[in-house]
């Protein structure tokens, strides 16, 4: 079956997909490819000969539900504590090397 649809893919088409993917590959490996994306391929004329009439899309196989937990405010951890991890504070606030000039 595999052997059959390697002449529906050439190995210039694997070669371009090769360097698309940014994988090098030597004629050997390009062969071997060849074969596997033949196989791939397959697997996918099998899925489109499937009847799917009455079927509704999804996106999703199974039904998702939300595991977050509810947005409540909660009490922040202390400020002198958080200062205390910073490198630099000044005047009760975290200090940050400037992004936009040379100030520290």
């Amino acid at each position: 079956m595999v052997d059959k649809d390697r002449s529906r893919l050439s190995i210039e088409e694997v070669e371009h997909l090769s360097m698309l993917a940014r994988v090098g590959a030597s004629k050997e490996d390009l062969e071997q490819m060849r074969g596997e994306l033949a196989h791939i391929l397959e697997s996918f004329k099998i899925l489109q000969d499937l009847d799917t009439d009455g079927v509704e899309p999804t996106a999703h196989a199974i039904a998702v539900e939300n595991v977050f937990r509810d947005d409540a405010s909660r009490p922040s951890n202390p400020r002198e504590e958080i200062l205390e991890n910073a490198p630099s504070s000044q005047e009760g606030y975290v200090r940050v090397r400037g992004v936009l000039d040379d100030q520290t």
